[in-house]
């Protein structure tokens, strides 16, 4: 079910004489200063109970008007919030503009998306709901305006399915502006990740296998000591000189 303007929230005020510096004792008393203004109309300066507008404002946010009541005044005001001023420090706020807007004139705005229900095909293997789209953009009328627009996705059954603006339908007294091949929610497949085992690079493998050849010339293959040193003894080849110093061969003369 999609709630709408008709439903109005009631935002009381009081006409505000507190101005300046004076304002700052006024918060410490729970009230916040507020403006509502408007195409027409007199800008009028106004207060409410802080609590109140808290409430407000986690109720209808700046998408939907509200039904500002001034005391003392029998007429209710139709407004949007239209600017919020927040402390730097604590983020409450401090003051808050509302925006009268005529019952007769339309008005265009961004209105959230909500997704109601489950999708079955978001519980197959590899199964993921998405929603591209928060806001939907609409014109009309102040009090046919949607607080949102509720999309259910249980009939996503199956992975690749979608729900596209042009399968919103809000009546005749709303006129959707977003794109209508827009997608609102899909139901897309998304596979599990492979671990990858990286290869060493071309240059350390190079390397690896510098270093082997390195470490194996250095040391003497098993049996080799025994024959450098066998080698080192050894006579000189027939006819070749001795060495300076060394003894002749047995038989040799000298």
């Amino acid at each position: 079910m999609t709630t709408t303007a008709a439903d109005q929230v009631q935002l009381p005020a009081r006409v505000r004489h507190a101005l300046g510096k004076r304002v700052r004792f006024m918060r410490r008393q729970g009230l916040t200063p507020a403006r509502l203004y408007g195409k027409g109309v007199a800008s009028l300066p106004l207060e409410v109970e802080t609590a109140v507008l808290i409430k407000v404002l986690a109720q209808v946010g700046r998408s939907a008007p509200v039904s500002v009541t001034v005391d003392g005044d029998a007429e209710k005001h139709l407004a949007f919030v239209s600017g919020l001023q927040r402390d730097p420090v604590t983020s409450s706020v401090i003051h808050v503009d509302l925006y009268q807007v005529s019952l007769t004139e339309k008005v265009r705005m961004s209105i959230p998306i909500a997704l109601m229900g489950e999708a079955p095909a978001a519980k197959l293997p590899g199964g993921v709901l998405t929603r591209p789209l928060q806001l939907l953009e609409v014109e009309c009328l102040p009090l046919d305006l949607p607080r949102q627009v509720q999309v259910d996705v249980s009939g996503l059954t199956e992975i690749g399915q979608v729900i596209r603006v042009a399968d919103i339908h809000l009546g005749a007294n709303v006129a959707v502006r977003t794109d209508p091949d827009a997608v609102v929610a899909a139901i897309h497949f998304e596979r599990a990740e492979e671990v990858k085992v990286e290869a060493p690079a071309e240059g350390a493998e190079a390397a690896e296998g510098a270093e082997a050849v390195e470490a194996g010339a250095a040391a003497p293959a098993k049996g080799e000591a025994g024959k450098a040193e066998a080698v080192k003894g050894a006579a000189p080849a027939k006819g070749a000189a001795p060495a300076k110093g060394a003894a002749p061969a047995k038989g040799e003369k000298k």
